[in-house]
């Protein structure tokens, strides 16, 4: 009985074909593909890659700017606001002298 050899004997698929007659079917870039583009432009996507992160980054920092703004000027209400509260409350409980205190200087 003969041994089944595994590179010539294809069992099941059914087109008798053997490795040695196999070929390789070379495939070739089109002038107009997407590849083509990217390798040739390759300087430019980098650019715009560059252009976006400064775009973000001037984002960021213009956000990072109005935050702290806001913040500043909710500090600043919320001091005024208690002020105000305190004053009120004095008046409301008859005190004559209510005015809020300045600071010296000396």
């Amino acid at each position: 009985m003969r041994q089944p050899d595994p590179d010539t004997d294809h069992q099941g698929d059914g087109a008798g074909h053997t490795p040695e007659s196999a070929q390789i079917i070379p495939f070739k870039r089109r002038a107009g593909s997407d590849a083509t583009k990217r390798s040739s432009a390759g300087g430019s996507l980098q650019q715009s890659v560059d252009e976006e992160d400064r775009l973000l980054m001037r984002q960021n920092i213009a956000a990072a700017v109005v935050l702290i703004a806001l913040l500043a000027a909710g500090g600043w209400l919320i001091t005024n606001l208690r002020t105000s509260v305190r004053v009120e409350m004095c008046i409301e409980a008859g005190h004559a002298n209510c005015s809020p205190l300045q600071p010296t200087s000396r």
